[in-house]
């Protein structure tokens, strides 16, 4: 992973939405990790791949409790 310098707020040649009260000025920088991440196109084998791992971790790792996962959706989904 490596550290990504990223603006939030004004950046000149940028559309950073439509409401300017939102938008810090003069723009703060951030580190960012997870940037090299981002991937409009959703075309990056290396994201895509990642991805997958991450997936495949996440699954393996709450396979004990899958069982209870339906359980969980309606329970949380009665105090909506």
């Amino acid at each position: 992973r490596v550290n990504q310098a990223v603006k939030f707020g004004v950046v000149p040649g940028e559309n950073r939405g439509n409401n300017p009260d939102l938008l810090f000025d003069p723009p703060v920088v951030r580190e960012d990790p997870y940037f090299w991440l981002r991937d409009d196109t959703r075309k990056s084998d290396k994201v895509i791949d990642y991805l997958k791992q991450e997936n495949a971790h996440c699954t393996a790792a709450t396979a004990h409790i899958e069982s209870f996962s339906e359980e969980i959706y309606h329970e949380m989904k009665s105090h909506l």
